[in-house]
Parts: C-alpha cells; sequence; structure tokens
C-alpha cells in the first residue's frame, strides 16, 4: 500500500492558538523498519466462542424443530415455516458477523497502539472496520518528547431509558500533547466514524458493515484519549511523565453544551445509544429518526 503522511498545523476551533506548536503526524502506516517495542491490539477469541455456540445453537435448533415438525398440521407451516426462515437467517448473519471479527483479530491491522523507539503509534481504524476502502491517513505518530504526561482516565455516563436510568463507565488513557496542534487528528478522527462501510454481499442478501467501535479520539485540544489495554499506562510511563487517574462524570461536563455538541461527545466516544437516546427525549423523535438525525450530525461534523 502507497504511504501518505500529512503533516497539519492548520488552525480551526481546535487550535491552541500558540506559535511554538508542532505538527500532528498522519499517516496510512507505520514506516517499514521501525523498531516496534510494544504492541497493544484486541483478543479475537472471544468473537470464534461466540460464533461457535451460536452455530452449535443452531444445529440443536434445528434438530429440534425437525422432530416438533411431525407433530404439527400442515396449515400450521404457513405461519410458522417464513418466521422460521427469517429466525434462522438472521441467526446466520450474526454467526457470519462474529466469525468475520474473528478473522479480523489475525489481521496485522488488529492494533491501537504500538511503542517503538522513537515514540508512540496510535491506529484511528478499529481492526474490525479494516475492510473499509480508500488510503485516507489513520495512523498517528507522536514522539516521546511530544508527550507531557500519560494518566488513566474513568468517565461515568447516563442515559434514560424505558427501564429507568441506566450507567456507563468506560475506561481510557490519555495523553497529554499540548505542544501538538491536534486539529489535524481530530478531523481525522471524525471523517472516520462517519466513513460509509462498502457494500457487501451474504447469501444474497447485500449490506454495509460498520463497527461503532471507536479507538482514539481528541475530547480537548492538545489531549488524545485511546482505549484502555492492560499495562498500557504502564508501557506509557516508562517513556514520559505518569499522573493520578482522573474520574469523570460526563453528564455533568456537559451542562453548557448544546443538544448538538452533548450528542457529538457521546457519538465521538462510541456511544451511540447514549447520543440517540437525547435526540428521542429532547426532540421526541423515535428510534429511526433519531439515528438519521445522528447520522447527519455525524457526516455534517466531518
Amino acid at each position: 500500500m502507497r504511504r501518505k503522511e500529512i503533516n497539519s498545523n492548520a488552525g480551526s476551533g481546535w487550535a491552541s492558538g500558540a506559535d511554538d506548536t508542532s505538527s500532528v503526524h498522519l499517516s496510512t502506516s507505520i514506516p517499514p523498519g521501525e523498531k516496534i517495542l510494544r504492541k497493544f491490539k484486541h483478543g479475537s477469541f472471544g468473537d470464534l466462542f461466540f460464533s461457535v455456540g451460536l452455530g452449535a445453537g443452531l444445529v440443536f435448533g434445528a434438530r429440534y424443530l425437525r422432530e416438533a415438525a411431525a407433530e404439527l398440521p400442515w396449515f400450521a407451516w404457513i405461519v410458522a415455516g417464513p418466521m422460521v426462515f427469517l429466525v434462522g437467517l438472521l441467526i446466520l448473519l450474526i454467526i457470519s458477523a462474529a466469525f468475520g471479527s474473528f478473522l479480523a483479530g489475525l489481521k496485522r491491522t488488529n492494533w491501537t497502539v504500538q511503542i517503538s523507539s522513537r515514540g508512540v503509534y496510535l491506529n484511528l481504524r478499529s481492526y474490525r472496520n479494516a475492510h473499509f476502502e480508500g488510503d485516507d491517513p489513520t495512523v498517528v505518530f507522536f514522539p516521546f518528547g511530544e508527550i507531557v504526561s500519560v494518566r488513566k482516565v474513568r468517565e461515568r455516563s447516563s442515559r434514560e431509558t424505558s427501564d429507568g436510568t441506566t450507567m456507563t463507565l468506560a475506561t481510557y488513557v490519555e495523553l497529554d500533547v499540548t505542544p501538538v496542534d491536534t486539529t489535524a487528528l481530530a478531523e481525522a478522527a471524525r471523517r472516520e466514524r462517519a466513513r460509509e462501510a462498502p457494500e457487501t454481499s451474504f447469501l444474497g442478501i447485500r449490506s454495509r458493515t460498520k463497527h461503532n467501535h471507536v479507538t482514539v479520539f481528541v475530547p480537548s485540544p492538545g489531549r488524545v484519549r485511546v482505549e484502555s489495554f492492560l499495562g498500557l499506562v504502564g508501557a506509557l510511563g516508562e517513556h514520559t511523565r505518569r499522573l493520578e487517574t482522573r474520574s469523570i462524570d460526563l453528564n455533568a461536563e456537559q451542562n453548557e453544551l448544546s443538544l448538538e455538541e452533548r450528542a457529538l461527545q457521546f457519538a465521538e466516544r462510541g456511544k451511540v445509544f447514549e447520543a440517540r437516546a437525547l435526540a428521542k427525549s429532547e426532540l421526541g423523535l423515535e428510534k429511526d429518526e433519531a439515528r438519521a438525525w445522528l447520522d447527519s450530525l455525524t457526516r455534517e461534523s466531518a
């Protein structure tokens, strides 16, 4: 694949305003020959066990239906037949998606953080979305000298549902890179979230598969958050200053923000259900309307 680099410090709402900020280093891949010391990636065997378990359940269910079919009158299958077919097809689609995630986890594209002898590489694209087309830069590099500090961030958020209030806890690793203008990185992350998946076909059914998995986002200028991995803070702490863990109530921090700004904050973290819940509760939208509203908002922000 052709490697493309972008070093940008173009100004926008994300710009720090400082004259001595350095540019962010975006590329399509890690340079050949780079000495990698540590790699942090996702395990994929959970997807395999899930697909195998679901497949086994489908086989046993089919055997049970075959035995039960002998006791049902023929006219009952006029109603039951199409329902059984649709349920079976849905289970096959779920198995296909889970097994596809397992296979994606075995590829070289399955990584989020790689620590080299010179600095840190972050992957904006989820390994589950490695099938996306295009050669837009999705790899960002921070030399150790540009990383002021690292810390773990625990973030709490809540949303209202028909059953009451649902609380969500998320853990990130935050890099303080205030010497860097993170404008281009924030824009690249937004484009990646808004990207449309390529069309695929399974059993003659055409669809677009996009996993809502966010690996990296920019919550504010000069700060980058990465999904947390066991040992990541310690590994980065060997090269930069390590701070104490910070706890955040995301809902409390959003008090002064508009509906669109709050929804985008949830979306940039991959919390689309929280973002849609905002649209449903504050705009009175139905489920499909809230999904369309958020999709449109995400595309416009990119």
